[in-house]
């Protein structure tokens, strides 16, 4: 009986300390920005059965050179051609799987301040990139969709504030992320069966 008790305690504390890891990880998300201005566009709130509502964090406020029409764009002669970048984007190279190969794939040459779906005409706003990303990455949207994988904060009802794939995915080259996990938390000493 003691053994039996003694192994619950034991999964009970590394539950515990999962948990506190998988919240302080959502705390600290991935190092990103700190402060998180939120959309209150229709369009960007999501609600689900829970009575959870989902709002999507604008990237627009965080790319520097937005809007890209103000900038250069509305001065330049749209170019599909693959080249080496000299200008503003010197450096930038397209390191995206094997069906993006230029900034035409996802950015829209008529509209340079949305991007453009696979279709090659419905433009996408920045501020829902995922649309554009869920077109060949359908299972990680679901599960981006569901809250599984994506760096969100909030409560778990009530609002929550969900950041765009863009947040932690470079869209250029999106290679996986690297975290570093944070250590346990230390033995909480009133739990029986944990070393004090």
């Amino acid at each position: 009986m003691k053994a039996r008790n003694a192994a619950r305690s034991g999964r009970r504390a590394r539950h515990a300390r999962a948990l506190l890891l998988g919240a302080t990880v959502l705390a600290l998300g991935c190092g990103r920005e700190r402060e998180h201005p939120v959309s209150d566009t229709s369009e960007l709130r999501r609600g689900t059965p829970s009575e959870r509502v989902v709002e999507l964090v604008p990237r627009t406020p965080y790319l520097a050179t937005y809007p890209c029409s103000d900038q250069c764009h509305d001065a330049r002669e749209p170019d599909a051609t693959p080249r080496e970048l000299v200008t503003f984007h010197a450096g930038r190279r397209v390191a995206h799987g094997p069906a993006i190969h230029w900034c035409n794939d996802c950015h829209s040459l008529d509209e340079p301040d949305h991007l453009v779906a696979l279709d090659g005409e419905t433009a996408i706003s920045f501020d829902a990139s995922d649309r554009l990303c869920a077109q060949c990455h359908g299972e990680k949207h679901r599960d981006w969709s569901e809250g599984i994988h994506a760096l969100q904060t909030g409560a778990w009802r009530g609002t929550v504030q969900r950041r765009l794939c863009t947040a932690c995915h470079d869209p250029h080259a999106p290679g996986r992320i690297q975290l570093e996990a944070l250590p346990p938390p230390e033995p909480d000493p009133r739990v029986s069966g944990e070393p004090s």
